[in-house]
């Protein structure tokens, strides 16, 4: 009987801690021969990855960078594509990032109608009386 009582004020002082939608993101290490780098920057770039640091082993430029999972579906296609099938590259989780604000509020709404809710998220005046 307690649950009903609680539900409301718990939601309210959820929207009052201003909450935030985390992605999770991948550390990306591309190697490519010299003239292919343009590419692959390209490639990282276009998918809101961050390149890091970039090196040279002899002709071979390696590419260490940060890429969200989002961001890294048909990944493998482009890259082939820019790099014509020269870059070799792996992927493993790095961590859990805030997604900036503008991509934030349209991942909200996104989901709120997947689930046939009010695309406006409630607000906490909504769950006070």
């Amino acid at each position: 009987q307690i649950i009903p009582a609680v539900r409301r004020p718990i939601q309210a002082g959820i929207l009052l801690a201003n909450p935030a939608v985390l992605e999770p993101l991948l550390k990306l290490e591309v190697r490519v021969p010299q003239e292919f780098m343009g590419g692959a920057t390209k490639v990282i770039q276009g998918r809101r990855g961050r390149i890091v640091t970039m090196e040279s082993e002899e002709d071979i430029a390696i590419i260490k960078a940060s890429l969200p999972v989002a961001n890294s579906f048909g990944l493998a296609a482009e890259m082939r594509s820019e790099t014509e099938g020269r870059a070799i590259w792996g992927t493993e989780f790095e961590k859990f990032e805030q997604l900036p604000k503008e991509l934030q509020e349209q991942v909200i709404r996104d989901a709120r109608k997947r689930k046939g809710l009010k695309l406006e998220p409630p607000k906490p005046e909504d769950f006070m009386e």
